[in-house]
């Protein structure tokens, strides 16, 4: 699948897609504050598969693999209820003997009713077994055809499905998708976050890019398809995990936490559109899931577009009640964005952003 080109709007809009297995490249166009970047060459990577890198029924060489400096892989092991990978199992279990991590996912197919994701996450669950031990990575939901639900039914249906697939596996799954379906199929909906995130975003830079739904940051990100990596006929999906070797051993434990904060950070007010020239005031509150974060540093960013690269306007500490309050003079169109720096909350954080705001001038 070749995720389409996106543009901005009052906030974020996005082109519609075609469909495939692997969901790429976020456009150079998009407004990008990204989140904290992956490191190419110390983040800790792996392949996806499925059966199309078995051609003609070849087997993956998983010693291979893991030599060449892989550190998990992601094995297809089901589609709607019709369809049980039948390298699965084989797959997980060599590459678990070599030192990997290993997860199962499932390509889903929704439909109506709304129940059906039920019966696709219970026949996910079979074919996965007890994930719950170390060295399974949570099972995974790859997300990317809408089986023509509209985002309502198909946002509900999503949620039935992660239900029950953490209800039977006592694993929480994770969830695979990109920008453009989140965002442009599904009208960007939160209450996801505490689910972690394998970005699909096909592209050559330092993070997937902009940020959706109420995540701050992704777990995984899927960089490429196009990778040669020893053992694996052909090309293959690559991806980096978005955290430390031990943050990912921590995740391949059973009831390991996502390394995904637990911190978010929103916008409370902010003008859209100003006279040229004149300040705008800009408002966001900090929590932490439980309750507001007072004293940590929060910074405003800006990108004006045709520039390569955002600029921080200023930064201020949060209140008692986790508001901050920034202003910038705005000479132009812009997208605004605020960040909380890794490390700026006394318990440590990663960098948290704010979902951007565009502020047009009159």
């Amino acid at each position: 699948m070749r995720l389409p080109r996106f543009i901005a709007a009052t906030c974020l809009a996005v082109a519609l897609p075609v469909a495939g297995l692997a969901m790429p490249a976020a456009a150079a166009q998009a407004p990008r504050i990204p989140d904290s970047a992956y490191s190419r060459s110390t983040a800790p990577w792996g392949p996806d598969v499925s059966g199309w890198n078995h051609p003609g029924g070849a087997a993956i060489n998983w010693s291979r693999v893991r030599a060449s400096g892989a550190s998990f892989a992601f094995i297809k092991a089901s589609e709607g209820t019709s369809y049980a990978s039948p390298y699965f199992r084989s797959d997980a279990n060599a590459a678990r003997a070599q030192g990997m991590y290993a997860a199962g996912y499932h390509f889903a197919r929704p439909r109506l009713p709304i129940s059906t994701a039920v019966t696709e996450a219970n026949y996910f669950a079979a074919r996965l077994g007890n994930v719950r031990g170390a060295g399974w990575l949570p099972p995974v939901l790859d997300l990317e055809v809408t089986g023509g639900l509209n985002a309502t039914n198909l946002t509900a249906w999503t949620r039935a499905f992660l239900k029950t697939v953490e209800q039977r596996t006592g694993r929480t799954p994770a969830i695979y998708t990109g920008y453009w379906f989140w965002r442009g199929y599904m009208n960007n909906p939160t209450g996801f976050a505490r689910y972690p995130l394998w970005y699909a975003a096909w592209n050559s830079g330092s993070s997937p890019g902009s940020m959706f739904g109420d995540w701050s940051r992704s777990a995984f990100w899927q960089y490429t398809d196009h990778a040669s990596i020893p053992g694996i006929i052909g090309n293959a999906d690559n991806n980096y995990f978005h955290g430390s070797r031990g943050e990912l051993a921590a995740l391949a434990n059973a009831g390991a936490r996502s390394p995904a904060p637990s911190l978010s950070l929103g916008f409370l007010v902010a003008a859209t559109s100003v006279k040229r020239g004149t300040w705008d005031l800009m408002a966001g509150r900090l929590s932490n899931g439980k309750a507001y974060v007072a004293g940590a540093t929060v910074s405003l960013w800006r990108w004006r577009f045709g520039t390569p690269a955002p600029v921080k306007v200023g930064s201020a500490k949060t209140f008692a009640n986790g508001s901050v309050f920034l202003a910038d003079k705005v000479t132009g169109p812009a997208l605004y964005a605020l960040r909380v720096e890794a490390g700026a909350v006394k318990t440590g954080s990663p960098v948290v952003l704010s979902r951007g705001i565009v502020v047009l001038t009159k």
